[in-house]
Formats: structure tokens, sequence, C-alpha cells
């Protein structure tokens, strides 16, 4: 009888190597996404908030100054 506990996800693979990747390190995927939310949360609201006032004249101009 064979052993398929590794199928169940108790026990790695029975080929699989000692490092996760080829390059020998591995950062878990979860972090990239952490990370790529924090630059957005850290550039995205002072960008959103500081070019408010560039765009504020124009507009006004646009919607209440009609002849």
């Amino acid at each position: 009888m064979t052993d398929t506990s590794w199928q169940t996800g108790s026990l790695p693979p029975p080929n699989a190597s000692a490092s996760p990747s080829r390059h020998g390190h591995h950062l878990f995927y979860g972090w990239w996404v952490v990370l790529t939310a924090a630059v957005a949360v850290f550039w995205g609201i002072p960008i959103t908030v500081y070019s408010f006032s560039v765009f504020l004249k124009p507009v006004a101009g646009e919607l209440l100054f009609r002849p």
C-alpha cells in the first residue's frame, strides 16, 4: 500500500526541494499585496488632497462663469 498522506496536505510531496523557490529565498505573496496597498495609501491620499486645488479653478471657471 502506498503512502498518500502528502496528497492531503499533511506532508510535502516526496520529491519536494528544501528551498521553496529556485533562487533560495521566497517572500510570501500576501506581503507583496500588503506592500502595494501601503504604498497606494501612502501616495494616493496626499496626491488626491493636494492636487485638488490645481483643478479647482479651471473646473469652477467652466461651471460657474458661463456668459
